[in-house]
């Protein structure tokens, strides 16, 4: 598993969402690190809407479409929270960069 990209592919050069975490994974041997995702503005294509996905991670960047910019942003932020949910069901922990020493709260986030 990579721990981050160098240059994410974007459809939008604009970052609009971005969140940082420390992930522990369930076999400490594969080390503690810090890293997060972003979401970049929806761009409009020849006959769709694009936004990309840079999972930190993951060490992807995802481009995902839709008919309209609600949509691709919708399938963005979708595609983020399953990534998330899947990493924690293997056992992955997130926790908040800095002071605060308790676990990311994604539920905050998600409706």
């Amino acid at each position: 598993m990579s721990k981050e990209r160098e240059e994410p592919i974007k459809s939008g050069n604009l970052v609009i969402a971005e969140v940082r975490f420390r992930i522990l994974p369930p076999d400490l041997d594969e080390g503690i690190f810090d890293t997060g995702a972003k979401i970049f503005a929806p761009v409009q294509e020849d006959d769709y809407w694009s936004c990309s996905l840079d999972i930190g991670w993951l060490g992807v960047t995802r481009k995902l479409a839709g008919a309209d910019s609600m949509q691709a942003l919708c399938a963005a932020l979708m595609i983020l929270r399953k990534e998330i949910e899947l990493h924690q069901e293997g056992g992955y922990r997130f926790f908040y960069i800095g002071e605060r020493a308790e676990e990311f709260q994604f539920s905050n986030y998600w409706l």
